[in-house]
C-alpha cells in the first residue's frame, strides 16, 4: 500500500537579519544529520545562501506548524519548501522573525512535533482555575 503525500507547514528560524522574502518563493531544505546540536537538523537555503533551519522545538515552532523531528523521516535528504509568509514569533522573552513555509511529506507528520495541534486548540485564560472551571477547555480549530 502506497503512502499518500500531504502538505504541512514549517517554521524556519534564525532569519532575523534576513530581508523580506516573497510568498511563493522556493527554498531548498537539506538534512544535516552530522549537526552537533541536533542530529535531525534541517538546513534551509535560498540558492546557495543558508538562511536558517527548520525549527527544532515547540518553543520556536509557530502554531499549526511541524518541527524538524516531525518530518525528518517523511522527507528526502534534499527537498523543497514554498514560502507562505514572514511572521513574528513570541518565544516568551523576545520576538523572533521567522518564515512560515509549506513542505510535502510522506504519510503524516508526528503529532508530538506540532507547535499548536492542527486539529484542536487549548484556550488560555489568565486567572484562577477555580474562578473559571473551563480554563482548559478544548475547542475545535477552524
Amino acid at each position: 500500500m502506497e503512502e499518500s503525500k500531504m502538505k504541512v507547514k514549517i517554521t524556519i528560524t534564525n532569519t532575523s537579519d534576513m530581508p523580506e522574502i516573497e510568498a511563493g518563493r522556493k527554498l531548498t531544505c537539506k538534512k544535516e544529520p552530522t549537526n552537533k546540536f541536533d542530529d535531525k537538523a534541517i538546513m534551509v537555503l535560498d540558492g546557495s545562501d543558508r538562511i536558517g533551519y527548520i525549527s527544532n522545538s515547540k518553543k520556536t515552532t509557530a502554531v499549526d506548524c511541524v518541527n524538524n523531528h516531525g518530518i525528518f523521516d517523511q522527507v528526502a535528504d534534499t527537498f523543497q519548501a514554498t514560502v507562505l509568509r514572514m511572521d513574528t514569533l513570541s518565544t516568551g522573552h523576545r520576538n523572533k522573525r521567522v518564515i512560515i513555509a509549506e513542505v510535502e511529506v510522506e504519510g503524516t507528520a508526528s503529532d508530538s512535533s506540532v507547535g499548536g495541534d492542527t486539529t484542536t486548540a487549548r484556550l488560555k485564560i489568565k486567572g484562577s482555575a477555580t474562578k473559571y472551571t473551563e480554563k482548559n477547555a478544548v475547542i475545535s480549530a477552524q
